[in-house]
């Protein structure tokens, strides 16, 4: 194989492989806690839009109307991995949040994320 054909499979290899991925982990009736992964040049801008996302899905999934967060943390890096030949190296990117929800008459959500209007915000 070519060296320009080795270069052009691994690039086609990352790309394909890359993607944003969210695990959701139920801590309380009303609380969840949301990890968010991405990897790619084409996916590590959507991590924060995808965790914003995800939860305002789980929200009103769960049959509330508004949201807040806390304990978050957010971190970007890059992979490296590959051969000695074709060595492929692509950023990376996550995002962990805590997810509290209330129903719209509730105290707390007074100055919290209204679900909809995120998924508006975030269609994707």
């Amino acid at each position: 194989m070519r060296p320009t054909s080795i270069v052009i499979a691994a690039t086609m290899a990352v790309l394909t492989s890359a993607c944003v991925h969210t695990t959701e982990t139920s801590l309380a009736p009303n609380v969840v806690r949301l990890d968010t992964r991405a990897q790619g040049a084409l996916f590590t801008a959507q991590t924060k839009a995808q965790t914003m996302r995800k939860a305002a899905e789980a929200t009103l999934r769960n049959g509330y109307t508004h949201f807040s967060l806390s304990d978050g943390s957010s971190r970007d890096g890059v992979f490296a991995g590959g051969t000695m030949a074709t060595p492929v190296a692509f950023p990376t990117s996550s995002v962990g949040v805590t997810v509290h929800m209330f129903r719209a008459d509730e105290p707390g959500a007074r100055n919290a994320f209204k679900a909809e209007d995120v998924l508006r915000q975030h269609a994707g």
